[in-house]
């Protein structure tokens, strides 16, 4: 996970783009929910706005960094994610809030409660799932000062004052691992609810990663003249947002400058999981 510093005038200005009125006619359709007090669906689709997320994350998953991709064909593999759930909420855990029906309706149509997820991250881990420290749910409020009063577990990364994850979880190697100690329970359990530690998948995208950026780092340090100028082109395209990974890329590189032996160990680990793969194909 990192954090992507979009401003919220320009991803409402996006949203603008693609449907001019779709704001206001949430707004308006919220009102008959707040009357309510759930969550009804009607004509306003947030489908027509997600767009907008994707390329805020520049094509990346909100929670797992995997790389979709922008382009308008591939949104029928995303999911406009709704941090706080709009219809209900189950709990996940004994001791992260309670369970709900009526789940935070007044959100269910306010375009600040939403990121773009892959269907991994958001229908098979997050779903109506909600874990918070802090209850009861405050489910009669869209002040954001109010509502972090909950003190959520999982991280909401869209935005010039969103949480930075990088902050939160860093990686040894492949592995996603808690930044620091007084942040450790909240990192093992955002590691937990999406299984970034135990995803085939990302464990080898990110053993991929790390083979490459070895070579770059090594290549910077010890090449020639046009081995090391190479080099430093690819490490600065690994280390942005767009980088699929960009959380793991970063810490690895970090290691390599504080300690290069135990990067070797981690570069080496990740070649013997990435032959192990190929065998069992």
């Amino acid at each position: 996970m990192i954090r992507y510093s979009i401003a919220a005038a320009d991803l409402e200005a996006s949203i603008r783009k693609l449907k001019a009125d779709w704001i206001e006619k949430a707004a308006e359709e919220s009102k008959q929910n707040k009357k309510e007090r759930t969550y009804t669906k009607g004509p306003v689709d947030w489908s027509d706005i997600k767009q907008a997320f994707i390329d805020a994350q520049n094509g990346k998953c909100i929670y797992c960094e995997r790389r979709i991709g922008t382009d308008s064909d591939k949104k029928v593999e995303w999911d406009v994610e709704h941090f706080r759930p709009k219809g209900r909420v189950t709990e996940w855990e004994p001791g992260t809030g309670p369970a709900s029906q009526s789940g935070y309706y007044l959100l269910a149509l306010d375009w600040r409660n939403y990121m773009a997820s892959c269907k991994r991250c958001n229908s098979a881990h997050k779903g109506d799932r909600f874990p918070i420290a802090k209850p009861p749910r405050q489910f009669n409020s869209t002040d954001p000062a109010r509502l972090d009063r909950e003190l959520p577990y999982l991280p909401f990364a869209l935005g010039k004052a969103a949480d930075d994850p990088e902050d939160l979880i860093t990686f040894i190697g492949w592995k996603p691992v808690p930044k620091s100690p007084s942040l450790r329970k909240r990192a093992e359990l955002v590691i937990r609810f999406f299984e970034l530690d135990a995803s085939e998948d990302l464990i080898e995208a990110r053993c991929n990663a790390i083979v490459a950026i070895y070579t770059y780092l090594r290549n910077r340090d010890h090449g020639d003249k046009e081995a090391k100028a190479d080099a430093r082109d690819m490490l600065a395209i690994v280390v942005a947002d767009r980088f699929e990974h960009a959380n793991c890329a970063r810490s690895f590189i970090r290691l390599y400058e504080s300690d290069p032996n135990e990067a070797k160990l981690q570069k080496d680990a990740c070649k013997a999981y990435l032959r192990s793969k190929s065998q069992r194909r």
